[in-house]
């Protein structure tokens, strides 16, 4: 496993950081790609081989300013992913970050806090 992968932002996909030596991964800007298998894939390839040895501490930090619908449907496919960590031990933090006022955002976080086991802290910021 490659121990940091940066993708840099496009004008439909976000910047994403995997860092395995800080179990970190963070997703910011739009997320709208036109092949989400093409985005997805590598990236879930990625936590798959993370989870199998983790660290004790993982961080997600999700800030998008928007995302279409296949791209929720892989949010919560890494959400999930993550769920089994709990049962060993391991602290999950995952952050969903988004302005105050996008109360569609804010709803998403909600969403997807209501659907899973690991808990989303909502951090709304100006």
């Amino acid at each position: 496993m490659k121990n940091t992968v940066l993708k840099e932002p496009t004008r439909t996909t976000p910047f994403i950081k995997l860092d395995y030596n800080h179990g970190l991964i963070e997703f910011k800007g739009k997320m709208t790609p036109e092949n989400c298998s093409d985005l997805f894939d590598p990236i879930i390839q990625w936590i798959d081989e993370y989870i199998n040895e983790p660290l004790e501490r993982t961080e997600l930090n999700i800030q998008l300013e928007y995302f279409n619908t296949r791209s929720s449907v892989y949010l919560l496919d890494i959400f999930r992913k993550f769920e089994s960590l709990l049962n060993n031990n391991r602290k999950i933090i995952i952050n969903w970050i988004c302005e105050s006022d996008d109360f569609d955002m804010i709803e998403a976080g909600e969403d997807y806090q209501a659907i899973i086991n690991v808990p989303i802290n909502i951090v709304e910021h100006n």
